[in-house]
């Protein structure tokens, strides 16, 4: 399947405003992709990290759930900060559980996704900041491992 991500505007968190290089806010929400990819044989990525980054409120399961049928595939990791878009910056790519999204969080979305979508695809974003020692990368496979096999 082809699928789109929610990306968040402008430039995925950048202070940017040129109309020729930020992102355009077509797919910022889970509405916004719903919006493109009914009717069509388009999927949709779900990034948990892009999906909380400027909300108050995170519930990654009401994300997912309201995908139902066009969720594809999965991007994983947490976020840190809170996004006023041209006030504030995010920071991406943290271990899952370790920013605000939070374990409890990520806790009761791998409940969900291991029991409505257990064949879904998903790819840990992780920055592996010391690239000696994948230490971020191995702590959130175990992570992701261990909130899937509960």
């Amino acid at each position: 399947p082809i699928g789109i991500e929610n990306l968040p505007t402008p430039s995925a968190g950048d202070f940017d405003t040129d109309p020729h290089t930020v992102w355009r806010d077509y797919v910022e929400s889970v509405e916004d992709c719903l919006d493109v990819v009914r009717n069509t044989n388009l999927k949709v990525t779900f990034d948990t990290c892009h999906y909380a980054c400027g909300i108050e409120e995170i519930d990654l399961v009401a994300g997912v759930r309201a995908l139902g049928e066009h969720l594809n595939f999965l991007h994983i990791s947490d976020v840190g900060g809170f996004w006023d878009p041209y006030e504030s910056l995010w920071t991406e790519g943290l271990v899952p559980g370790e920013g605000r999204i939070g374990d409890e969080q990520f806790e009761k979305f791998f409940d969900y996704i291991r029991e409505e979508h257990s064949d879904i695809s998903i790819c840990i974003e992780v920055s592996n900041k010391d690239k000696t020692n994948p230490k971020q990368t191995i702590d959130s496979l175990v992570k992701v491992r261990n909130w899937l096999e509960r």
